[in-house]
């Protein structure tokens, strides 16, 4: 079976969406997850970090698809 390389190396840089976004208490970034149970996952392993310091207040959104601009917009 013969790839196409050009279009491999695009599928693998490719931002698949959806995808969950991690925030931490400040808002600022945490993470990036591809699927919604792993920041979930993220979340409870942070409540139960062994260093109560280390714990953050985590929430998460999800990522959709940019919706393209109204060309009369621009």
């Amino acid at each position: 079976m013969k790839w196409n390389l050009k279009k491999l190396l695009k599928d693998l840089n490719s931002i698949r969406y959806p995808y969950y976004r991690v925030y931490d208490e400040k808002g600022e970034q945490y993470c990036d997850c591809g699927w919604e149970e792993h920041a979930q996952q993220i979340i409870e392993l942070n409540k139960t970090c062994s260093i109560e310091s280390d714990r953050k207040e985590l929430t998460y959104k999800r990522i959709d698809t940019p919706k393209p601009i109204d060309p009369e917009t621009v």
